[in-house]
């Protein structure tokens, strides 16, 4: 009984020791733009400007302040580095949702007047920095495919993202870790990003095949717990949806983090394709294919990590990930019809269907420290990946029947170590990496009443990479210096179906050096940099299978694909308001797809893989993005040509782009986004593609932790692109209607958006081969 009343009587003093606290809550933005100011110091001062409480606003610019009860505060105070001093009766700001707007710092020289401004972009040791939550249209602009479209110079979407001007894919980090599969970005939201990093000529710390780096910095927060919650659904021809949570903890010494995600994605599209091969006679074989195409998929993803202090500048942790899909894909054809001199040798209506259960798990160790003035990181990243597949071929109203059943497993383990010592000034690293992979990919082909060359066939390929780096860093003359070399010897092998193949590649060894010199003054930011690139070719097109299209299109990829080299030079700056981009790539051994005719079959179309001995770009960017009050325009022009020329043939129409984006903050929570963009009609390697607009609509409304995007995308455009190749005498035209216009509505919750201050800056980038 002595229990119960003492436990009785704690409650009631804990709820009176609550019920006498008050809470004065609000948040504190910027006269120049509404922007939230982060750091600003709020102080409760009593009538006789005595203290009572203070606090300091989070990078949203919220405070939250507690008082007893009896001390009645007649004063706010709010101050921060370069703003005004602000000192007013707390009875002018209601006690929760206070909006407290601090004036620009100005200072007056003579007649002049010089103003404060937040720059959305800044150049920093070659690296475009987006300061994402200090600035509203980037801050607002909804999900990640979202904001990374509107950092200079960057397009992409669905974790597949290109730098102007550096010949292929970017990297992407996230908080130091390489993201190897973009799935887990989903739940991420542009609220919960603190900054966007962009190297366009990424180190030798980097492997030699990285392209660029995009790094994504989370906002971070210690002693904290936060949870988010995201629905997303988007109708197009079909509804797609994605839901996703992620909570998180941190402390003193340690940090924890958990997601999850399940996406249902649906898709349609149309396919009509041509294809005409001369024959001897001077007449053509001719293949017209028209078809509809239905993509269901549902993935469930999910990731955990685990960041542990045990001592200052001293973090031992892990990250994992998971992801498993089943995807479905059904074609259906109202025709195939094939011709000779202009007779119909067939004319008949088929379906196809693709059935895939890929799965994958993504693993990172890492240990990070200092030895003395040595800075220390060691990283251990582990990659397993299967899937099945299986794909049926039907002819309607023939026998005509293929099947194919196909296993794919890879795993890849790659261990890093990488220094910094500080030596006079001079900032020097080194360090070393060894990766291990594997692929096997086996194929099982069954076939009635129709013969192909498409046969049952086991490959693996295996390789061993040992890397090394040496770079300095160091200021002279008002510049910031860079050079580093790094050396990667590789061993690989090919087997199929118990044969080892013999890899023509001239030298298992490769140096890539690397150069960059930065300027930085007041108003102008300008980096040179040249960089030696290497690109292995994917695993997929190493095999040798021939893949059947239909029994008049085959596929094939090469087991004696070479190896990429990539010649770099690149300006990069920016002016006030402006960014500018201008670069030069010599590129040796492109893999690409050409198109042959079929060595026994007269009247079948290869597409096979092959090797472009060399050829040259040339890229171009400008961009323009500045912030008036609550209005946010950019516009931004780039100029890509390629001088390519192959069996006599010329494929050098260059592409223009055009796109810019407006952002809207209406007040009260509301704001609108309206971004459109257009390319030009251009070649990519063979291939030229007809032009392109494309634009889109978003209106946001933030109530409390809740966060509320309507988006239309591309209504009443037309959806159809045009991709036409001529070689040898082959003319080929392939038309896609995409579903690319639509509706789509997210629903986001967040109490914070946290994570531990540790990032791990060193992770490898040979899974990307899979």
């Amino acid at each position: 009984m002595k229990k119960l009343f003492t436990i009785v009587l704690c409650c009631l003093c804990a709820q009176i020791t609550l019920l006498s606290q008050i809470i004065y809550s609000g948040r504190v933005i910027s006269s120049e733009d509404k922007a939230p100011i982060p750091l600003a110091n709020i102080v409760l001062l009593a009538q006789d400007s005595s203290f009572i409480a203070g606090g300091v606003t989070d990078e949203l610019g919220r405070y939250s302040i507690t008082t007893e009860q009896g001390k009645v505060p007649q004063w706010i105070r709010a101050t921060c580095i370069g703003y005004e001093d602000l000192l007013r009766p707390i009875s002018r700001y209601p006690r929760e949702g206070a909006e407290i707007i601090l004036e620009v710092q100005t200072n007056q020289l003579q007649d002049v007047t010089v103003r404060a401004k937040r720059k959305a972009f800044k150049l920093k040791d070659g690296a475009f920095v987006a300061n994402v939550a200090a600035v509203p249209s980037l801050r607002n602009s909804g999900s990640i495919d979202n904001l990374l479209n509107r950092i200079p110079f960057v397009q992409g979407s669905g974790g597949s993202f290109s730098v102007l001007g550096t010949g292929g894919e970017a990297t992407l980090y996230l908080d130091g870790q390489r993201v190897q599969d973009a799935s887990i970005l989903q739940h991420l939201r542009s609220q919960d990003i603190a900054s966007v990093e962009v190297i366009n000529t990424p180190g030798a710390q980097y492997k030699a095949s990285t392209n660029s780096v995009i790094k994504i910095h989370t906002i971070k927060k210690q002693n904290m717990t936060s949870f988010s919650a995201s629905q997303y659904a988007l109708l197009q021809n079909r509804l797609s949806t994605y839901t996703g949570v992620n909570v998180a903890h941190s402390n003193a010494r340690a940090y924890w983090s958990f997601n999850a995600g399940y996406s249902r994605a649906a898709t349609v599209s149309g396919n009509s394709d041509y294809y005409s091969i001369p024959n001897g006679s001077g007449d053509l074989l001719e293949t017209f294919s028209s078809s509809d195409m239905t993509n269901r998929s549902d993935i469930f993803m999910g990731g955990l990590g685990l960041n542990i202090s045990p001592a200052k500048e001293t973090n031992i942790g892990f990250v994992s990930n998971l992801k498993v899909v089943a995807v479905t894909i059904d074609y259906a054809s109202e025709g195939l019809i094939h011709k000779e001199s202009g007779i119909v040798r067939l004319n008949t209506p088929y379906t196809s269907q693709i059935d895939s259960r890929p799965y994958k798990s993504t693993s990172s160790l890492y240990y990070n420290g200092k030895i003395g003035t040595t800075s220390v990181n060691v990283t251990d990243e582990i990659l397993l990946g299967s899937a099945t597949k299986s794909s049926v071929y039907d002819e309607v109203g023939t026998s005509a029947h293929a099947q194919t059943k196909g296993a794919d497993r890879y795993g890849m383990n790659s261990l890093m170590l990488s220094f910094q010592t500080p030596v006079k000034g001079v900032k020097l690293g080194y360090g070393a990496e060894l990766a291990l992979s594997f692929n096997k990919n086996e194929l099982q082909q069954t076939e009635q009443g129709i013969v192909t060359d498409v046969i049952s066939s086991t490959v693996k390929n295996g390789q061993t990479l040992l890397g090394t780096f040496v770079d300095v860093r160091a200021q002279w003359l008002g510049l910031s210096w860079y050079a580093g070399l790094r050396y990667e010897y590789e061993a690989s092998s090919y087997t199929q179906n118990g044969t080892r193949v013999t890899r023509q590649k001239p030298s298992p060894h490769f140096l890539s050096p690397s150069f960059s010199l930065s300027y930085s003054g007041e108003d102008l930011q300008a980096t040179l940099s040249y960089r030696k690139s290497l690109h292995r070719p994917a695993y997929s097109s190493l095999n040798n299978f021939t893949l059947l299209e239909n029994q008049y299109v085959y596929q094939q990829g090469s087991p004696f694909l070479l190896n990429e080299t990539n010649d770099a030079l690149q300006l990069l700056g920016t002016y006030k308001t402006l960014s500018f981009s201008a670069s030069y790539n010599y590129i040796r051994n492109t893999a690409t797809t050409a198109l042959a005719r079929h060595e026994t079959k007269a009247d079948v179309l290869l597409k096979r893989t092959i090797n472009i001995p060399s050829y040259s770009t040339l890229s171009l960017g400008l961009n323009w993005s500045d912030s008036f009050g609550p209005y946010s325009p950019s516009i931004e022009v780039e100029f890509q040509k390629q001088l390519l020329k192959y069996s006599g043939l010329t494929f050098d129409r260059p592409e223009l782009q055009l796109s810019t984006s407006h952002y809207v903050e209406l007040g009260k929570g509301w704001s609108v986004n309206a971004d459109a963009s257009y390319s030009s009609r251009s070649h990519s390697l063979f291939s030229e593609y007809s032009a392109k607009w494309s634009y889109s609509l978003m209106l946001s409304k933030e109530i409390g932790n809740f966060t509320f995007d309507l988006s239309l995308q591309n209504l009443f455009l037309d959806n159809k692109q045009y991709r036409t190749r001529r070689m040898a005498g082959i003319f080929a035209q392939e038309i896609e209607a995409q579903d690319f216009s639509g509706a789509g509505l997210n629903v986001s919750y967040r109490i914070h958006s946290v994570k531990a201050a540790y990032r791990n800056k060193k992770a490898s980038s040979e899974g990307q081969r899979f």
